[in-house]
């Protein structure tokens, strides 16, 4: 079971990247005033990424 315990938080430290770079992404986007992305709220945005 220690194999399954080291795959589970191998795999919930690649989800937590990603998510991270999802994030870092869209900041990077809005401080660039990229205009795919001004048109959307900010903090929802960044809280939908965060959420999925």
């Amino acid at each position: 079971t220690l194999d399954r315990d080291n795959q589970r938080l191998h795999k919930n430290s690649r989800i937590s990247e990603k998510k991270a770079r999802r994030i870092k992404g869209a900041n990077s986007l809005f401080d660039l005033g990229n205009e795919r992305v001004s048109k959307y709220d900010k903090e929802e945005l960044l809280r939908i990424l965060g959420d999925n």
